[in-house]
């Protein structure tokens, strides 16, 4: 099990929840799931991108093509 702590810049916000706040519901409830997949230790989605940041890839969207959506993960 992980802890997944929110970061907090300077001035108490979080970056996070600005560009989660932007999100439709699907793409909320999709970023929802890989968050907690993550806290609970899968990291199955979970990839290194440079030294101590990893990103998560979720892929979704219609039958036609996908859109996928990244955040990164910092150690």
């Amino acid at each position: 099990m992980g802890d997944v702590r929110e970061y907090l810049d300077t001035a108490g916000r979080s970056p996070f929840a600005a560009w989660f706040e932007g999100l439709n519901a699907h793409a909320a409830a999709k970023v929802t799931i890989a968050v907690t997949r993550i806290g609970q230790g899968n990291f199955s989605n979970v990839k290194g991108v440079s030294a101590g940041v990893c990103e998560c890839t979720i892929d979704f969207g219609p039958a036609t093509g996908f859109t996928s959506a990244k955040m990164a993960i910092g150690w």
